[in-house]
């Protein structure tokens, strides 16, 4: 952050392109700062919710009006469009923050939960390259319905009203459960008034699931969310489905360059609080996997990593949280706030921005430098 500190001393106009969760963030970390610049959004859609109070220009009019303002690239799934839109505009390259920024207001304890993730499935019926949960490595294995009940029940007991009631359902590939069904008709049973379910797939699956499934995803109000892959999949006859049950459906939009690579430190040697202040996952993608809530998909999964490549990235007690221990709600928004040990694994500066999606060859490569 000392690097784009200096850089806004001379300016006074900054904005924030995007106004996701990345772009929160910063905006967080520039006004704790107290910087003396101006900071602003400037965003495709134009609008944002988090930040009411806030101004919101299209990029094109940001530096119509701003000429002279530093913009700061903020998505990691966009990144290599949005910085080309910015320089297509005619924002000079010397005005353009196109890095990854590491910002402490990831550490800052949230007040409440919105989404919930949970883990159906270890595997999956696409091995994507470098994949964070190891699916692509993972044997076959499936979350326990009789244990969902019981953690997700205590869960939401736990966090009452500071729970809004979101929860992601994913994997691996979650279509995969054959149990499903059964899991949507147990969490919404347990969801607090109001909350909504969303099934993360890769959609491959979708055209041969059974009509009661359709049925279960309309009765309890699941909708469905395609991960953007670049993949050969019947698009128009999944909407037709959806649409004949009354599912709503929605594709992730993704560019061609939409992926990253992360780079794992097999020894362990990185500054543990650095990592996590660099990471896109950290107080935001926390995974509730068997009885235990981990601080990303990494630490949840990494057991996978471990037998297929013969290594032993070990994990301790401070690393997860036991949901069925004696522990609070505000036990809960202080553990996804707090860097974890296994953070020293995970090499940020190496991180891969821009890359296209590919299939994995099950190399330990994809996760090295």
């Amino acid at each position: 952050m000392s690097n784009l500190q200096e850089k806004i001393t001379n300016h006074s106009d900054v904005f924030v392109f995007g106004c996701g969760n990345v772009g929160s963030y910063i905006y967080e970390q520039l006004i704790s700062d107290k910087i003396s610049a101006t900071v602003r959004f400037c965003d495709n859609y134009a609008q944002i919710s988090r930040f009411p109070d806030v101004e919101v220009l299209r990029p094109e009019n940001a530096f119509n009006e701003y000429p002279d303002a530093l913009f700061i690239v903020s998505s990691i799934i966009h990144f290599t469009p949005m910085h080309k839109q910015l320089k297509d505009i005619g924002v000079p390259e010397e005005n353009i923050v196109a890095e990854w920024i590491e910002t402490k207001s990831r550490l800052l304890v949230r007040q409440s939960i919105s989404v919930l993730p949970y883990h159906l499935v270890e595997h999956c019926n696409l091995k994507c390259a470098g994949c964070l949960h190891f699916s692509n490595v993972a044997e076959e294995k499936f979350a326990d319905l009789v244990e969902f009940k019981e953690v997700f029940g205590r869960f939401v007991e736990l966090l009452g009203s500071r729970y809004d009631g979101g929860l992601h359902i994913f994997g691996g590939e979650p279509l995969l459960h054959p149990q499903i069904e059964e899991f949507l008709t147990a969490a919404r049973e347990l969801l607090p008034t109001g909350g909504w379910i969303t099934i993360i797939t890769n959609g491959i699956q979708l055209k041969d699931m059974p009509e009661s499934f359709w049925v279960a995803c309309a009765r309890y109000k699941a909708e469905l969310c395609l991960s953007g892959y670049p993949i050969d999949i019947d698009i128009p006859k999944i909407q037709k489905l959806a649409k004949t049950y009354d599912v709503r459906v929605s594709i992730s939009s993704r560019d061609e360059r939409a992926w990253s690579q992360y780079v794992l430190d097999l020894d362990g040697n990185q500054e543990i609080k650095r990592s996590f202040s660099l990471c896109e996952n950290a107080n935001e993608r926390f995974i509730l996997k068997g009885r235990y809530l981990y601080p990303c998909s990494v630490t949840a999964c990494i057991e996978h990593f471990n037998k297929a490549f013969g290594r032993e990235l070990s994990l301790c007690n401070e690393d997860y949280l036991d949901i069925l221990s004696d522990i609070t709600a505000q036990d809960i928004l202080n553990f996804i706030a707090t860097p974890v040990p296994f953070c020293r694994y995970c090499n940020r500066d190496k991180l891969k921005l821009g890359e296209r999606w590919r299939l994995s060859t099950c190399d330990i490569s994809e996760y090295l430098e």
